[in-house]
Parts: structure tokens; sequence; C-alpha cells
């Protein structure tokens, strides 16, 4: 095992607040359409219900990993429908629902 010099000051450290998730997730959507989302993204998502309205609007998938009470609430269905509209797929999704679910492939 290597052991460190007196003048190492170690590795570096990165924080990432609820705001920057939705930073990142502006520059991975563009031009793309996003399925998945990695959970420690959701999980700064979930802290905050602003950013969550408006992350549906460049991901609209997300809005299936949201918790329950951000899933149920009115404003956030109407912004995940016109983001499905938006992005022409929303034939993917039960609009008739509440929370929205996807339509199963057979």
């Amino acid at each position: 095992m290597k052991y460190r010099k007196k003048s190492d000051l170690g590795s570096s450290v990165y924080f990432i607040y609820d705001s920057d998730a939705l930073d990142i997730l502006k520059t991975m959507s563009k031009k793309t359409w996003i399925i998945e989302v990695p959970n420690l993204l959701v999980e700064l998502i979930n802290s905050n219900f602003d950013i969550a309205l408006e992350s549906v609007d460049y991901v609209p998938n997300l809005y299936f990993k949201l918790n329950d009470k951000f899933r149920n609430d009115k404003k956030l269905i109407s912004a995940t429908i016109r983001s499905f509209r938006k992005y022409n797929r929303i034939n993917e999704i039960n609009i008739k629902t509440k929370p929205l679910s996807k339509k199963v492939n057979r």
C-alpha cells in the first residue's frame, strides 16, 4: 500500500444540488429521448416540487420515477401530458388514469 506524502491534499469532492440536477437534465436531453434517469438525480429532484415540474418538460419519463405525492399533483400531471405531446409520444401513456401510467405494448 502506498503512503501519502504530507503535501498530498487528497481527492476532489463535488457537490450536486437539486438545481444542478435540472441543468444536467437540460444538457442530457438535447435532441434525445431519455428513458432512464440516474437514481441520484431522481432523489435530488424528489426534494423540490418546482424543479420536478420544470424537469418533466425536458424528460417526461422522469414522471414515473417521482414519489407518489408528486405523481398525484394536477400541475405535474398536466405538465407531463404537455411534454409527451411536445415530443409526439402521447400515445405511450394512459392520460385517463391518475396517476398517469404507461401503456403496455403487446
